[in-house]
């Protein structure tokens, strides 16, 4: 939890104190525990409010898997799944930062490159789950905790670590914008 607290409250002054940290176990740890609170948090609240985060998850992985037990159970199953699918994919996600970064000339080791992913995605997994607009709030969060990450734990010029972070941001958001106004003007006419 101080942790937690840390990041959010002091992300330069924890940034820079993750230059030190040399192994991704303690980042890892970390992932893995916010996953599965996030997950939890995320489904006792949409048993409490009778959404049917159940249809969803299985239309996001495809799955029309005869699941045992009643709802709750199955909501559960699919949410330890989708967890542990998320911790897996945090490691390709932390390789392709790492890639990233090397195209704008910010050499880091894998580990480090993990490291700044597992910390940086703290809002979303703590506050990401309560609505879609809070979604996109911590989203925003995230980003700018991979500038400050960038900055502080590998000494990139403010410019450069904003520039390496918003760009892709900004590139999705215009082309979500394309393809979702080309999508409404094919239904539309």
């Amino acid at each position: 939890m101080v942790k937690v607290r840390w990041v959010l409250m002091h992300p330069s002054d924890f940034f820079e104190k993750r230059q030190f940290e040399t192994h991704i176990r303690e980042a890892a740890l970390y992932l893995i525990t916010l996953t599965f609170v996030s997950s939890i948090l995320s489904s006792l609240l949409n048993l409490a409010v009778g959404a049917n985060q159940l249809s969803l998850m299985r239309k996001f992985f495809y799955l029309n898997l005869p699941l045992p037990g009643s709802a709750p159970l199955k909501l559960a199953l699919l949410s330890v799944v989708y967890s542990i699918l998320l911790i897996f994919f945090s490691y390709a996600v932390a390789f392709l930062l790492k890639l990233w970064m090397h195209l704008f000339l910010v050499h880091t080791p894998y580990s480090k490159s993990y490291q700044l992913l597992a910390y940086a995605v703290t809002p979303i997994y703590l506050f990401g789950w309560i609505s879609e607009y809070v979604s996109y709030a911590t989203w925003v969060w995230a980003l700018i905790l991979l500038v400050l990450g960038c900055r502080n734990m590998f000494g990139a010029s403010r410019k450069k670590a904003w520039l390496m972070f918003t760009l892709p941001a900004l590139l999705f958001v215009l082309g979500s914008f394309v393809v979702g106004s080309w999508i409404a003007s094919i239904f539309s006419g």
